[in-house]
Parts: C-alpha cells; structure tokens; sequence
C-alpha cells in the first residue's frame, strides 16, 4: 500500500512538473502575441507585413530607376538638338560667306565685261557709241535690252555713270506716247529736264540721260550716244 501510495504521489509530482512547464511556454508565447499585436497593426501577421514592405521597396526602386531613365533620355535629346542647331548655324554661315564669295567673283567678271551689278539686276555701261537703235540690238544679241527705269534708286544708280546715254524709252510707234522696250507706257515716274520733252524739229523719238545721267531728254534716234543695258534674268 504504502509502495502504491508512493508512486502515486510521485506520478502527481511529474505532472505538476510538466504542467507548470506547459504554463511557462504559454507565457513565452502569449508575449511573443502581445508583441507582435503591440507593434504591427491588429489582425496583420508579421510575415503579411514583411512582404508588403519589400513589395513597396521594389516599386520605389522601379520608380527610381524609370525616372532615371527619362532623365537620360531627356538629356541625350538636348544634346542632339545642340549638336543639330551647331552645326545648322555652321551650315547657314559657311553657306552665307560662299554666297558672298560668289558674289563678289561674279561682280568682278561683270566689272570685267563692263557689267554692274545693282539691286538684283545686272546692267551694261558700254565703252563706244551707237545710235539708239543699233545699242537695243547689240543688247538683244545678249538677251538683254536697254534699261528700262523703275525708281529713283535705279536712276540714281545711272546717274553714277556720268554719260550721256541711251535708255530703253521711245514713241516711235505713237507720238508723244512714251513707250518702255516692254511695251508698257510711261507712268508717273519720270525724271525730265526743264522742258523736256520738247520734240524739237519734230523727229526727237528716243529717250537719252543728260546732265551727267542727271534727267531725260528726247533726241533725234539716229545721234550717237553711250547706252545702258539691264539683263533680269538668272
């Protein structure tokens, strides 16, 4: 009896033991709960929240990384544009100076031939006379005709030449209807001298510059003048 009682009681012991033990670990682990409750939101495990935030850093990196690349891109396309707007500018200047180069050579060539180049046109100042109808076909052999005055800018120009030459005017087909080489007839633009045009003896049918090239004046056709040609063409 006393041998069974002794068991018994050792067998309580035990289990006593064990419960307590069993108690100890609830506590371990209801604090490991509390904790978790304590510094995460209620109802999220820690292994939802860990994944979460490695999903938001994932998406910030992500972020980062476009923004960068569109940074770059951005850049590479200034860059291109600078490059292009340079060497547009180093187009048009070279452009513009073999422009000028050309120019100035073709003046000389003209100068040469006795040509002037003046406000886009190219104009004749000859070196020996002609009646007025021999200087039209001598500038005609040339595509060209005698010059035909279109502002004071262009007479101005003439007068520099300080001859008395043939201009591209007549009424040979109607008197006293003043007609260009074109066939247009004389406007509100003119530059006579005092009483010009006087059509003396009844003959004066061609028109000269007189006066240092200063004004018209009508003459006799068959004189001998200078003469003035203008080419308008290319």
């Amino acid at each position: 009896m006393s041998a069974s009682v002794d068991e018994e009681e050792i067998y309580s012991d035990v289990k006593d033991d064990q419960m307590s033990c069993n108690s100890i670990e609830n506590i371990y682990v209801n604090k490991a709960v509390c904790d978790a409750v304590k510094f995460n939101k209620p109802g999220a495990p820690i292994s939802d929240l860990e994944g979460s935030n490695t999903v938001k850093k994932r998406t910030c990196i992500a972020t980062a990384l476009i923004l960068g690349l569109l940074c770059l891109l951005l850049l590479a396309g200034l860059l291109i544009l600078l490059v292009l707007y340079t060497k547009g500018s180093d187009w048009e200047m070279k452009k513009s100076y073999n422009n000028q180069k050309e120019a100035n050579q073709f003046q000389t060539k003209l100068q040469a031939l006795n040509w002037t180049y003046f406000a886009g046109r190219r104009y004749y100042i000859s070196s020996t006379v002609k009646t007025w109808q021999d200087s039209r076909t001598y500038c005609q052999r040339f595509g060209t005709d005698l010059v035909i005055v279109n502002s004071l800018e262009e007479q101005n120009f003439m007068q520099a030449s300080k001859l008395q030459a043939w201009i591209g005017m007549t009424d040979l087909q109607t008197k006293l209807a003043w007609k260009w080489v074109n066939g247009t007839l004389l406007g509100s633009l003119s530059y006579w001298a005092a009483r010009e045009p006087n059509n003396a003896s009844g003959a004066e049918d061609c028109v000269e510059l007189v006066f240092n090239g200063e004004y018209w004046n009508d003459a006799q056709c068959n004189n001998t003048d200078y003469w003035i040609g203008e080419w308008v063409g290319e």
